[in-house]
């Protein structure tokens, strides 16, 4: 021993203490206490070299984390945390002082050690507040499992956590934390000692698809235990609201651990989560890689984290569950909303329909007097070219004030569809052959794509050719000389025909593509308003249904989805 100070040390001191030769790393002597923490004769400790006893390593520690270095470096004190076995088990936090130029003093408190009690004590709160101020399930649970096995938390080597789901009356696996193997934890806590990661740095660090990739994660994940089954541990020790210690504890000999012998953790802790809402789950912890009992004062530590995070969990369980219920809740709003607005429109329709029968009696007949005499009067020879042009105004008046009654008539009069196999195609193919002069005479083209393969529909021939009138006239309305129309036919699935008619028109703007259904709705100077809500409720009569894709400058292009008509098998 170098002096009197030194053989005190070793003598009194309850920590472990050993003397390191700052030249070679060699352990020059340790106390009892060391031993007992290390777990190692004295014959087997003197004379090794300090990274192979604290680190388990063959060469010296990086700068930054040996104590030797660090001492040589000048510094008269440092703490660093080592490992000190083979197996990886997170162990010791160093405190190293320099007695000389030649040796310095390891000090070594072990886990169980008042020092460690009050560091769990103080990362527990730490941890505690973190799992409180977040509301996402995934991410406490996340919190909660790291806290466990962390070194500057509670310091296990894994943890699981299993939810119970009441829509199973089961106990659910839902999420894994630690290693897989000895040497990759023996990887893992190197590389977090080497990094000096801090608790906040491992929570920050989880990869969400690392995790979901693991096996031990997909393990647990994929363990199912009905509450029925009283007599597995897990679901025992849930139900009867129990700390289980499987290293030091005696169970009823009736018990089975079929489910932990699944991950390998017959050797755990397990502790039941209940708040004062709703029960939570069950929450297991072990040191596989050690193989000794689990000290009761870590138990303790767990239970009390336990209770804090169950509260933690519940609470953000009850917030997610809300969030669900907020979001089916406006979306049976929507729903009612879009039925109240159908309602209105029924309505709408109803009156518009009792309206138009009214107007139709009352001057259809007068109507089509006035337009035979204006068109007689206009081809009268010898009449004065202004009295020529007023009775030309006349005529396209009244042919413009016809079609808005035929209009009226169309709409509050549409007869229910009488469905039959009906091929649309060829319905399209008739109608563009009519209108082709029509086109023609405002220099727009129509190009036409009917897919092979396309069947039947049940349809109503006529209406469809009525619904087809109404969108080509009511893009030939906005087209402009050049315009193009693209028609196509197709399987949208195999139970629907769809029907898309475009253009390359100024689109529809986003403040009124809403609207354009709505009848007597127009932004067009010689348009009725009626065209596009006899279309839709046409195809609406029919089962199906009429969409619209638009953008301003970008066209419009409207589909609509009838049923498909198989022969045969298909359409039974």
């Amino acid at each position: 021993m170098l002096n009197n100070y030194t053989d005190k040390v070793f003598e009194h001191s309850r920590e472990g203490v050993a003397l390191i030769s700052l030249e070679d790393f060699t352990v020059q002597d340790v106390n009892h206490a060391m031993t007992e923490i290390l777990g190692l004769p004295r014959e087997q400790i003197v004379g090794r070299q300090c990274h192979d006893i604290f680190h388990h390593v063959f060469t010296p520690c990086a700068g930054h984390n040996c104590p030797v270095e660090r001492l040589k470096g000048g510094e008269f004190t440092c703490e660093s945390a080592h490992v000190h076995n083979g197996e990886g088990a997170p162990g010791l936090r160093i405190r190293a002082v320099r007695v000389d130029e030649g040796h310095g003093l390891y000090f070594c408190l072990p886990r169980t050690d008042l020092f460690r009690e009050a560091e769990e004590l103080e990362a527990l709160e730490y941890i505690s507040s973190l799992v409180h101020r977040t509301l996402s399930v995934e991410k406490v649970i996340h919190t909660i499992l790291t806290a466990v096995t962390a070194h500057h938390g509670l310091g296990f080597h894994r943890a699981f956590l299993f939810q119970y789901d009441p829509r199973e009356d089961a106990l659910v696996g839902s999420y894994a934390v630690g290693p897989g193997s000895a040497d990759e934890a023996f990887r893992i806590w190197s590389d977090i000692q080497d990094k000096h990661l801090s608790l906040m740095d491992l929570l920050k660090e989880r990869d969400a698809g690392a995790a979901e990739r693991s096996p031990l994660q997909q393990v647990v994940r994929s363990i199912r235990l009905p509450l029925a089954r009283s007599k597995d541990v897990l679901v025992w020790a849930f139900l009867q609201g129990i700390i289980v210690n499987l290293t030091t504890d005696t169970l009823p000999p009736d018990l089975a651990c079929d489910s932990l012998d699944l991950f390998g953790a017959g050797r755990s802790v397990l502790i039941p989560l209940h708040s004062p809402i709703s029960p939570v789950g069950l929450l297991a912890a072990d040191d596989i890689f050690s193989g000794r009992p689990i000290e009761e004062a870590r138990v303790k530590s767990l239970a009390i984290f336990a209770a804090e995070a169950s509260a933690a969990l519940a609470n953000s369980m009850m917030f997610e569950n809300l969030l669900d219920k907020t979001q089916a809740l406006q979306e049976a709003m929507d729903h009612l909303r879009e039925s109240q607005e159908k309602l209105v429109l029924a309505e709408r329709l109803s009156t518009v329909g009792q309206f138009s029968a009214q107007i139709a009696h009352e001057i259809r007949n007068p109507l089509v007097t006035i337009g035979r005499l204006a068109r007689q009067l206009a081809r009268s020879p010898g009449l004065a070219p202004d009295e020529h042009a007023k009775a030309e105004a006349v005529a396209v008046e009244e042919s413009r004030m016809e079609r808005l009654l035929n209009d009226l008539l169309d709409f509050s009069a549409q007869p229910k569809p009488r469905l039959e196999p009906t091929d649309l195609a060829g319905v399209l193919g008739s109608l563009l052959l009519f209108m082709g002069d029509e086109f023609a005479r405002k220099g727009i083209k129509v190009t036409t794509t009917f897919e092979p393969g396309v069947p039947s529909c049940l349809a109503d021939a006529d209406q469809m050719r009525h619904v087809f009138l109404n969108l080509f006239r009511n893009a030939m309305n906005i087209l402009q000389e050049g315009g193009e129309i693209a028609v196509r036919v197709s399987l949208a699935d195999e139970d629907t025909v769809r029907v898309s008619i475009s253009d390359n028109g100024p689109g529809i703007p986003d403040l009124i593509r809403d609207r354009i259904f709505t009848p007597f709705f127009t932004t067009s100077s010689v348009g009725t308003g009626l065209g596009l809500a006899v279309a839709a409720r046409i195809i609406a009569d029919h089962g199906g249904r009429i969409t619209v894709d638009s953008a301003p400058g970008r066209g419009a292009v409207f589909h609509m989805d009838l049923k498909a008509f198989w022969e045969g098998k298909r359409a039974q």
